[in-house]
């Protein structure tokens, strides 16, 4: 649908969204020696211990989920028909936490705190692939 909501892509997150439409995910991880932290989302510094220094680095793509919540009512009306949208925070195994939604939804009963889910890009809106999750069986 051409009239979603693109990502507002800028110097700091320009090397995140073009890894996603090389169906890599890349987050930045922490240069200095004592830290070495995987940060997401994008960011100037290291939030751990203020490094200035980050580069992206390839990851699994491979977590669990930390919460979720069905969406009835999204904020944008071209999602209208792909209600409801099941929205969930993945811990990576890397360690940072990312937000998307699920490819393959649950029961609507599922309680998916804690299972584990993989990395899909989608192609839902032209000219750039998102990261998705697909729950795996558990």
């Amino acid at each position: 649908m051409s009239n979603r909501p693109m990502p507002k892509v800028n110097p700091v997150n320009q090397a995140f969204w073009a890894a996603c439409n090389e169906g890599v995910l890349k987050v930045q991880r922490c240069d200095n020696e004592g830290c070495r932290k995987y940060v997401f989302y994008p960011r100037v510094c290291c939030p751990y211990c203020g490094c200035n220094s980050l580069t992206w680095s390839e990851v699994s793509g491979q977590g669990k989920v930390i919460t979720f919540t069905e969406v009835y009512r999204p904020q944008h009306e071209s999602f209208r028909s792909e209600v409801p949208i099941w929205f969930v925070a993945v811990q990576l195994v890397e360690g940072p936490l990312l937000y998307s939604r699920l490819v393959n939804p649950p029961p609507q009963t599922a309680n998916i705190v804690g299972c584990p889910v993989r990395l899909e890009f989608s192609s839902a809106i032209e000219g750039q692939r998102l990261p998705y999750f697909r729950l795996l069986d558990r």
